[in-house]
């Protein structure tokens, strides 16, 4: 039996006593417009606990306090995610789930991911100013690879630290029903949990009415996601060029969204709604003609 398909004890008590009491996962994209929805989607739960990468633990409880006091969203300096959920959710209590920036391995490894992603950016400003993207191709999918890779690491361990605390609420809480909201990328954590033997229901909340395939990719990037995910699981499956192109014009599309880019935002947009990428050169060629600069 492999490791991650061993049964933990601790969890089998825990499928035993929550057994009439599933956790209900709602997977999310983080815009207000879905507000209405997701709190429909939690429902009678008595417990939310909500994807928010604090400042600290500290930080988190202090969150927690506020919105039990009914004063979290007032107390939030700028409209946010998680001011509106509060607004909506008077009455249940909340717990402010995720790693946050005290957690030094983690955050360690995220600079990593930054760091590749600086390398990546860097690349491509270089293709671009010396006109040779086509030809440092290879070259921009390697570092885009190695982002990805250390990407998929970094959020491994983010899920696996939601995990713990999930536990953790669920052992407190055995007779309460309990809902989760995260990210919609973050559907490892569900599975994990399963094979864990832990009572579960899943529902998603997307925003359904986008015009385009293209502003699903400025949401949040599909493709890219679907690839991170993959390699979060596993991390030694080859990526291949292909699927590299296809997540870098995503790339290129979220970085570009706020240019004037002339000729080449209609060829993102073409790429976005076809899912093809047999327009990267041309794309290549139009981004070196505007002299476009990124971030």
């Amino acid at each position: 039996m492999r490791k991650e398909e061993q049964k933990n004890p601790i969890d089998l008590e825990l499928k035993k006593e929550r057994a009439e009491l599933p956790v209900k996962f709602i997977y999310v994209e983080h815009v207000s417009e879905n507000i209405d929805r997701i709190v429909e989607a939690v429902g009678d739960a008595d417990i939310v606990a909500i994807e928010y990468p604090g400042k600290s633990k500290g930080d988190k409880e202090h969150m927690q306090k506020l919105h039990a006091e009914g004063s979290l969203s007032d107390k939030i300096k700028q409209p946010s995610f998680l001011g509106f959920l509060s607004a909506k959710l008077g009455g249940k209590e909340i717990k402010l789930i995720d790693v946050s920036r005290e957690d030094a391995v983690w955050y360690r490894h995220v600079a990593e991911a930054f760091g590749a992603e600086g390398e990546l950016v860097s690349t491509l400003k270089q293709s671009f100013e010396n006109k040779n993207s086509k030809q440092m191709l290879p070259q921009i999918l390697e570092k885009l690879e190695h982002f990805i890779r250390l990407d998929a690491k970094a959020v491994k361990m983010r899920e696996e630290m939601v995990i713990e605390q999930l536990n953790d609420i669920l052992k407190e809480n055995t007779n309460k029903k309990v809902a989760v909201i995260q990210g919609a990328i973050h559907t490892p954590v569900y599975h994990k949990l399963s094979r864990d033997n832990i009572a579960l229901t899943r529902d998603f909340v997307l925003t359904d009415d986008l015009a385009s395939k293209s502003e699903r990719v400025l949401m949040h990037m599909p493709f890219y996601g679907q690839i991170l995910r993959r390699t979060r699981i596993y991390p030694d499956k080859p990526i291949s060029e292909s699927e590299l192109k296809r997540a870098l014009i995503e790339f290129l599309y979220v970085e570009f969204k706020e240019k004037e880019l002339g000729e080449a935002r209609d060829i993102l947009e073409k790429i976005a709604e076809s899912e093809l990428d047999s327009e990267l050169e041309n794309l290549f060629d139009q981004l070196q003609k505007n002299r476009i600069d990124i971030k």
